[in-house]
């Protein structure tokens, strides 16, 4: 069962179109809040609540430094592997060698749409390779 432990968490404004919760977010180019848009691309944090679309409250990220966060599966994903996001902010396991690994799966998702506790790096951004 997904769970939370450890999280450390920023408010953040303004919001780039809608935001799932419990996807990867990354900041534009305005500086706005916005699903990870490049699979393996880099991440800021994990939204904790939904947003609506350019919200313009502060919603709460959940940061990559050592936290357990439940983040949402994009495909199945076996626990123990080394995590990135896909082209929607999910988790998928962490392949190629220009990906960005943003954790860990502390448990296996046996298929898309699953919430599963990952346990966010300190080193987050390291590549694949």
């Amino acid at each position: 069962m997904a769970r939370y432990e450890n999280v450390r968490s920023i408010s953040r404004t303004p919001i780039s179109g809608a935001v799932r919760a419990n996807r990867f977010v990354e900041l534009t180019s305005a500086a706005a809040i916005q699903e990870v848009s490049t699979s393996g691309g880099e991440s800021i944090g994990v939204l904790l609540e939904a947003s609506a679309a350019d919200e313009t409250q502060a919603v709460s990220i959940g940061l990559l430094d050592g936290g357990v966060i439940p983040v949402e599966a994009g495909a199945a994903v076996a626990a123990g592997t080394r995590i990135m996001a896909d082209t929607q902010g999910r988790v998928i396991t962490a392949t190629g060698a220009t990906s960005r690994v943003l954790g860990y799966a502390d448990e296996a998702a046996g298929a898309a749409g699953e919430l599963i506790s990952v346990v966010t790096s300190r080193a987050s951004g390291e590549f694949t390779a």
